[in-house]
């Protein structure tokens, strides 16, 4: 009995998942962001992976990957840096 053909998300999930991750890991600070990040790449590229609307699906996969861990990387610092503010503010307060 044939296995049925897998769909071209499966055959990138299969054959880039690991590597993709692994690069994710050296952006980012935690490998569990890491695997977010890939995860959402995936989400994200879904409907044009089943559509057949990729030329290259790999390079797609890690741009968008890598525009996410771009993403998340300036909000974690926006948040770090209004953190910041915050403590100056009330430091400032208390003297």
């Amino acid at each position: 009995m044939a296995l049925p053909k897998k769909s071209m998300l499966e055959q990138l999930f299969d054959s880039h998942a690991t590597g993709l991750v692994r690069y994710l890991t050296r952006k980012m600070k935690s490998a569990q962001d890491a695997e977010d990040i890939a995860q959402n790449a995936f989400i994200r590229i879904q409907k044009l992976a089943e559509a057949g609307e990729l030329d290259n699906p790999k390079a797609y996969l890690y741009q968008t990957a890598s525009n996410l861990a771009i993403d998340q990387i300036r909000r974690e610092k926006l948040h770090s840096n209004y953190l910041q503010g915050e403590v100056t503010r009330q430091l400032a307060d208390y003297e």
